[in-house]
């Protein structure tokens, strides 16, 4: 068996987390590998849904506040843990896109290495080609036998700043678990909809840089303005939430907005809305993009995108401008069902085959993936 090795940073619920626990568990399931996930913190409610055969290891950083003894410490692990596994492992993949330590010890493990990318990051640098390639230099995209993209447009944008690894890039959206929402999608949440009201979910990170729920506080602070036959809720955690509860309250918008904190299981919330909603900066290709189709909900969002099965403004969204005002008009629009969305027909099994198949050709080998 091939040996295999997965670096990231937890287990805690998330997009790219959820992704991660769905490719490696559909490895394992191929009985063809001997998989090791690395954490930086051996920590989240999704190691619970790991697949015992995984073989599961904690790579801890030293955050002492004093850098000699800091630097010292980081030094000496990551010396002792490169005798032990330089080479080691027939396959390596760096899946936590930003993290500096898992990046090194990926390409310590293994010369047939994969750097996974699983945001816009021209979009997130406004297509400033100088700053995109400061942070990809970084992160030794050129070292990297392949580089990963979840979506047409995140490739293309980074490839426009590295034209010359153009051969070494694919795009390889993220395996579906679509059978993990089929066994939870039905379990009873406390929450009553008003059947007069559109209700309208966001699900991710509370996290302001990308996720920008101020834009969707404001936009709702416009459109009850128009309407009160709408609700909006909010399920996740994150380093802003305090900030946003600040904010709807600040606004009086408790009764249009409900903060539900992080829920393990949201797809019975899906069942519940009507519409979908992402108000993001920038994206590679969402996960509740897959939820929401899997789950036939239509999505409001700022996020265009595709990859090789699915083109979001044309088989899912409406796309907003990035604006409250426009998200305000996109969201009055559907509450008086002036929205038409033709949801597209997936057949998830055939894709996530599909997705599979191409990452096990990067296992063996394939460099022409």
């Amino acid at each position: 068996m091939k040996k295999v090795l997965f670096t990231s940073k937890n287990l805690e619920i998330g997009g790219m987390e959820k992704a991660l626990l769905a490719l490696i568990n559909s490895l394992a399931d191929t009985k063809k590998y001997q998989i090791t996930l690395l954490l930086e913190e051996k920590k989240g409610v999704l190691l619970n849904n790991l697949n015992s055969s995984i073989n599961v290891e904690e790579y801890k950083v030293s955050r002492c506040r004093f850098a000699f003894l800091r630097k010292t410490i980081n030094f000496t692990h990551r010396f002792f843990w490169k005798l032990k596994n330089k080479n080691k492992y027939d396959f390596a993949c760096c899946y936590a896109t930003y993290s500096r330590i898992c990046n090194k010890l990926t390409r310590i493990a293994s010369t047939n290495n994969l750097l996974y990318v699983h945001s816009n990051y021209y979009d997130y640098y406004n297509h400033n080609a100088d700053l995109a390639k400061k942070l990809f230099d970084e992160l030794n995209i050129s070292k990297f036998t392949k580089v990963a993209f979840v979506s047409n447009e995140a490739k293309q944008g980074i490839a426009t700043v590295y034209p010359e690894l153009y051969d070494n890039f694919v795009v390889i959206n993220n395996i579906f678990n679509y059978k993990s929402i089929e066994s939870k999608m039905y379990e009873k949440v406390n929450y009553q909809k008003d059947k007069e009201k559109s209700l309208f979910l966001f699900v991710g990170r509370l996290e302001e840089e990308s996720k920008q729920i101020t834009r969707l506080i404001k936009a709702v602070d416009i459109t009850k303005n128009f309407s009160d036959k709408f609700e909006v809720l909010i399920i996740g955690d994150g380093m802003n939430e305090e900030e946003y509860e600040k904010l709807i309250d600040d606004k009086n918008l408790n009764q249009y907005i409900k903060m539900l904190g992080s829920r393990e299981n949201p797809y019975p919330y899906y069942l519940l809305a009507d519409y979908i909603i992402l108000v993001s900066n920038f994206e590679g290709f969402p996960v509740i993009y897959n939820e929401a189709l899997f789950l036939n909900k239509p999505v409001l969002t700022t996020i265009n995108c595709s990859d090789d099965a699915i083109n979001i403004g044309t088989d899912l969204g409406i796309i907003m401008e990035k604006d409250p005002e426009d998200i305000s008009k996109k969201m009055l629009d559907a509450i008086s069902n002036k929205l038409q969305v033709k949801l597209k027909k997936v057949d998830y099994k055939e894709i996530n085959n599909k997705r599979l198949k191409a990452i096990c050709n990067l296992i063996e080998g394939d460099r022409n993936e």
